[in-house]
């Protein structure tokens, strides 16, 4: 079940006086990297039973602007799912990305188990193969 952004981008983006690209557009490996970090730690923490991976990683969204206030970079992480944007002041290093990724992982997965106690969750309605569901 992929899913769907409820609005479609266009690129750059203006959020707050900087001009936001995808930051595959510039490092696609490291994009792919912090998305698939986001989307593993995201399912772990808010124990959702695991989707098609590929569909948790296209429920954020990443971008970079430079920040000529600051001399470095802004990496936006949007997520769709929570409906949160978060931002960081970033030095363009990939282990400064990594935490910044884990961390808001973590905290979205926190809400996402929360948000259980209220009823089932958009994945727990998603039928799966008999081998995803051990």
């Amino acid at each position: 079940m992929p899913f769907e952004w409820p609005y479609e981008p266009v690129y750059p983006e203006e959020d707050d006086g900087l001009f936001f690209v995808p930051l595959a557009d510039d490092q696609p490996e490291l994009a792919e990297r912090l998305r698939r970090i986001y989307a593993d730690r995201w399912i772990a923490k808010g124990h959702l039973r695991p989707p098609r991976i590929e569909d948790a990683m296209d429920t954020i969204e990443l971008t970079v602007a430079p920040d000529e206030r600051t001399g470095c970079w802004r990496l936006r992480l949007r997520s769709f799912y929570m409906g949160v944007t978060s931002y960081y002041s970033w030095d363009g290093s990939e282990s400064q990305a990594v935490d910044f990724v884990e961390a808001r992982a973590d905290d979205d997965g926190q809400g996402t188990g929360e948000d259980r106690r209220d009823g089932p969750l958009l994945w727990d309605d998603v039928p799966r193969p008999e081998h995803h569901n051990r």
